[in-house]
């Protein structure tokens, strides 16, 4: 038997740095409407989500809906833009005050 250690090989140690600063450097925007004394639209946070933003997040599912990574932006301006899909009905009901 060898007493010869493996090693990862550089390219599973690249892969790893690599997802761990992708998932290091995550942005997200608000993309809901105003709710005053709550969140303004077009708000963008990177890497983490704080407080008390993040608690109106967890106690407001609806307005988390809205809280998109920035991959997904023009997508979800789209649906909102086009009154169609899961961005748009989140949209109008916190429009409505349903939030």
């Amino acid at each position: 038997m060898s007493d010869e250690k493996k090693t990862p090989s550089t390219s599973s140690k690249t892969k790893t740095k690599e997802v761990a600063e992708e998932k290091k450097n995550k942005t997200f925007c608000y993309i809901g409407p105003t709710i005053k004394g709550k969140i303004n639209k077009g708000v963008v946070f990177i890497n983490i989500v704080p407080e008390p933003f993040n608690s109106f997040f967890e106690e407001h599912p609806i307005a988390k809906s809205l809280l998109v990574d920035v991959e997904e932006l023009k997508n979800a301006y789209s649906s909102i833009k086009k009154e169609e899909g899961s961005y748009y009905v989140a949209y109008k009901k916190i429009k409505e005050g349903d939030y």
